[in-house]
């Protein structure tokens, strides 16, 4: 899942809209770009319902498949442009909140590990 241009840049800590002065920035990182492909749920985006992570259908479900969550959790990572490999990857499924932690070497060096959460 490639994502398009820059984004607006995200707080890391909070995950709102970063602004300085009434300001609003754009950012084209990777870590960034990771972290909203993690936090993508399929359907959410209207000009391509396929798009994200299959959250209600597949992780956050009774009983899910650990091991398909994980090979969707990395595929979402290593889809976006400038991730070369995961040098780090677990993750926790308690009830509604999924905890991933990651590190990745990308064109511009080593990211990570950042942990991320989703959660319904």
């Amino acid at each position: 899942m490639a994502l398009l241009g820059p984004d607006l840049a995200l707080d890391p800590l909070t995950g709102d809209l970063a602004m300085s002065g009434g300001t609003f920035y754009l950012q084209t990182s990777p870590r960034q770009a990771v972290s909203i492909a993690i936090r993508f749920f399929v359907g959410e985006w209207f000009l391509d319902r396929e798009r994200g992570v299959p959250y209600y259908e597949q992780v956050f479900v009774k009983s899910p498949n650990l091991q398909h969550v994980a090979a969707l959790l990395r595929a979402a990572i290593l889809a976006v442009p400038g991730i070369g490999e995961l040098t780090q990857f677990t993750f926790q499924l308690v009830g509604r909140i999924l905890r991933v932690t990651w590190a990745a070497t990308t064109d511009a060096g080593e990211i990570g590990p950042v942990v991320e959460e989703v959660g319904l």
